[in-house]
């Protein structure tokens, strides 16, 4: 394990033998491949030489990596893991969050656990929250929710028709024009429903 300017420090990773993690967010494993003559197949030793483990990204923007345990590989967000390292399990209820709201800064000094409802707190006002589109199932974009209302506003067009300009039915449009979804962009509303 190696560190530029910046001293890191290395714990391991509780329940996973041959893991560390630094107080930097970095991930390391001493596992090493070997092939042994006379069998077949490959066999993992822990060696006292380290290596960093390259991090993936899942499809909510979190830092990842995949550790072995018992034959069986576990993919586990980074923050998760500098958290159990350094302040051990997460008291009952709580989460790990990220300070600054930056999911790339995964450094102790950057993370606390907290309640689910304080998170979210943290994520509005770092402006992360998942909404409008940037929740991954949206069909939508904000200039599109904009306009439906607009549409809707002037009361030639039925949400079923505005719903099929925009390829969805008509149960997202109700949801936009009664401020249950994309609550975040400024409504205007006109009186009535169809």
């Amino acid at each position: 394990m190696q560190s530029d300017s910046i001293k890191v420090e290395y714990r391991d990773i509780p329940d996973f033998p041959g893991y560390r993690v630094g107080d930097d967010g970095s991930v390391w494993s001493c596992w090493k491949r070997t092939y042994p003559k006379g069998r077949i197949g490959v066999l993992y030793v822990i060696t006292d030489q380290w290596t960093r483990l390259a991090t993936g990204i899942n499809e909510d923007g979190y830092h990842h990596v995949v550790l072995s345990r018992d034959k069986k590989r576990h993919t586990i967000k980074v923050q998760i893991l500098v958290m159990l390292a350094f302040a051990g399990p997460p008291p009952k209820g709580h989460v790990s969050c990220h300070n600054n709201g930056d999911k790339n800064d995964n450094s102790y000094a950057n993370l606390r656990y907290d309640t689910p409802k304080a998170n979210e707190a943290d994520k509005k006002k770092h402006g992360t929250q998942a909404c409008g589109e940037r929740q991954g199932h949206s069909k939508l974009k904000a200039d599109q929710v904009q306009e439906i209302r607009r549409l809707w506003i002037t009361g030639k067009y039925t949400q079923k028709a505005i719903g099929a300009m925009y390829g969805v039915t008509k149960h997202p449009i109700q949801s936009i024009l009664a401020g249950k979804s994309w609550k975040h962009l400024p409504c205007e509303s006109r009186q009535g429903a169809d």
